[in-house]
């Protein structure tokens, strides 16, 4: 049996969870598109590489991959192929400021383009260890890979 003290303790979770349970449906409710994305739909894809990772400001979008490979576009929906001057794998991407965007990979690669993806300039990185992921603030970045 339970005493009176252990319904009241349950009773009381229970009052917890559901109201936490209420206030998370109530916000589903009012942001259905925040939760959820609509659909998925497929694109046209710009080349036969293999994309790695992706990035957007509004509705500008870059995304890299294998051999040096960058698609890049303006709404999302149509994406044109960029030259990048390198054939290793690019595996991480940023877009951070109006044009501007910089990608990172193997060999310690770091690519620079300041017209939304659809030219490039190679940076010194000052490693030859694969970078996975770039972020920029303002004209300071970090980027992280291999051994720290």
């Amino acid at each position: 049996m339970y005493s009176t003290e252990h319904c009241s303790i349950y009773r009381e979770s229970f009052m917890r969870i559901s109201s936490f349970l209420s206030v998370l449906f109530v916000v589903f409710l009012l942001f259905p598109s925040r939760a959820f994305a609509d659909a998925w739909v497929a694109i046209a894809e710009p080349s036969s590489a293999t994309y790695y990772a992706i990035s957007c400001k509004s509705s500008a979008c870059v995304s890299v991959g294998s051999s040096g490979s960058v698609a890049y576009s303006s709404n999302g929906l149509t994406w044109s192929p960029a030259t990048t001057g390198t054939i290793v794998s690019l595996r991480g991407v940023h877009y951070y400021d109006s044009g501007d965007v910089i990608a990172v990979g193997n060999s310690g690669k770091i690519l620079l383009s300041t017209d939304g993806g659809a030219t490039w300039t190679a940076q010194t990185s000052g490693t030859t260890r694969t970078l996975y992921d770039v972020h920029m603030l303002g004209s300071t970045g970090w980027a992280v890979g291999d051994t720290n």
